[in-house]
């Protein structure tokens, strides 16, 4: 019996576009080859996805993993809770364009997107951190249990950033028993040495790998 399986489009969105907060080079390349692969699949027998997801990011003011909420420089670092953590610049912010979809994601092959690091004491990395938004209102449904009710049970990862949020996703599912595979070409990173910090993360977690 066939698995079932979501495409997973992980911050696809103007925060880290050519005129974003946090600019990732490359990021718009993205869009035609996520639709592509959101309406056909990658060709091969698993045909097209049976579920098409999207995270984002939306951050409010005062974001405890912020640097300006610390006066401090993007880069730094903060303690939070006895942890410590690299801080980032103002990027994805409430009301503005930047919580938007790249201009050209067809929409209408998008069945649920997934907010993440709107509490002011949160910043997650993985899309497993994301809670269902219906417009711009957020249900109490995380994205592992709306997976689990969709009977998922492989999930192909793309996005941003290979390095953090989209490697962190695929990281994440191999740990929570999904068969996870990386679209590593339908990606972009934010540094090379922090890329090969995450592949050898992948390799070992048995994350299989796609690069075209």
């Amino acid at each position: 019996m066939r698995t079932p399986w979501a495409f997973i489009g992980v911050d696809l969105h103007k925060a880290f576009g050519r005129d974003g907060g946090l600019r990732i080079d490359g990021a718009e390349e993205l869009v035609p080859l996520f639709n592509d692969v959101a309406e056909n699949g990658l060709g091969d027998e698993d045909g097209p996805p049976d579920e098409v997801l999207i995270s984002y990011e939306e951050h409010v003011p005062g974001n405890l993993f912020l640097s300006k909420t610390h006066n401090i420089a993007s880069g730094d670092t903060v303690v939070i809770n006895g942890r410590t953590y690299k801080t980032w610049p103002w990027h994805g912010m409430t009301g503005t364009r930047e919580v938007e979809l790249f201009d050209g994601i067809d929409l209408t092959l998008i069945d649920a997107a997934f907010r993440k690091g709107y509490a002011f004491h949160e910043h997650p990395y993985s899309a497993f951190g994301g809670w269902l938004m219906i417009g711009s209102v957020q249900y109490p449904m995380s994205f592992e249990q709306y997976l689990n009710k969709k009977r998922i049970g492989r999930i192909k990862v793309c996005g941003l950033t290979f390095d953090y949020c989209a490697g962190e996703t695929a990281l994440e599912g191999a740990m929570k028993q999904f068969d996870v595979t990386m679209l590593k070409y339908l990606t972009r990173s934010y540094s090379k040495q922090t890329e090969e910090v995450m592949m050898k993360k992948l390799i070992a977690a048995g994350v299989k790998i796609i690069d075209k």
